[in-house]
């Protein structure tokens, strides 16, 4: 069973995955001065301003046996194809909300490669938490990654990751809402 300390989208955190040590959650909440003749400057409530999630933590590509796996399927194209062709169908069972751990999903360095290509699409991601805790739905602003302790191929012993999240919302845009619709339909199918 996969343990999970947070997801956002179809990204899991946690220890199989990328494990973040530190979150920190930023809010603020908008009091701009009104100035008045002759008197202080009054504060007037405006609302909610901007909120952001830091998530910083530490992969280590070498836990689970995943380390090198890119240059081993360089240099033996039978289980790339192979490999491949399980990857797809996972690829589109993670899409639909679905994951089946073993099959070269999305873990570890590459899940950082994935969310880079994610957040190029411009698109929010349901954030909950591993208690279920429901976030909103919300944008990758950042990412940063450092990788250490080198193996001769390049290959890093050691990954540390930054990710800023901000706060789009509770609501998801028209097109993830269609979306939505169609995973529920296909979970209730499958009696997920």
């Amino acid at each position: 069973m996969l343990e999970v300390m947070m997801a956002l989208g179809s990204y899991r955190f946690g220890l199989s995955t990328a494990a973040y040590q530190t979150l920190t959650r930023s809010a603020a909440w908008r009091w701009p001065a009104q100035d008045r003749l002759g008197a202080h400057p009054v504060r007037q409530y405006c609302g909610p301003g901007a909120q952001s999630i830091q998530v910083e933590g530490v992969i280590h590509p070498h836990y689970k046996g995943l380390l090198g796996l890119p240059n081993l399927l360089a240099r033996v194209p039978a289980l790339t194809s192979a490999l491949g062709t399980i990857a797809s169908a996972n690829s589109a069972l993670t899409r639909l909300g679905l994951s089946v751990p073993g099959l070269g999903g999305r873990s570890g360095s590459w899940q950082l490669e994935a969310m880079r290509a994610d957040a190029d699409t411009g698109n929010p991601l349901l954030l909950v938490d591993g208690r279920g805790r429901f976030w909103g739905y919300w944008v990758i602003e950042s990412l940063e990654e450092t990788e250490t302790r080198h193996l001769a191929d390049g290959s890093a012993l050691s990954v540390v990751f930054s990710v800023t999240l901000g706060y789009y919302g509770e609501e998801a845009p028209d097109a993830i809402k269609a979306d939505t619709s169609i995973v529920g339909a296909i979970r209730g199918v499958l009696g997920i």
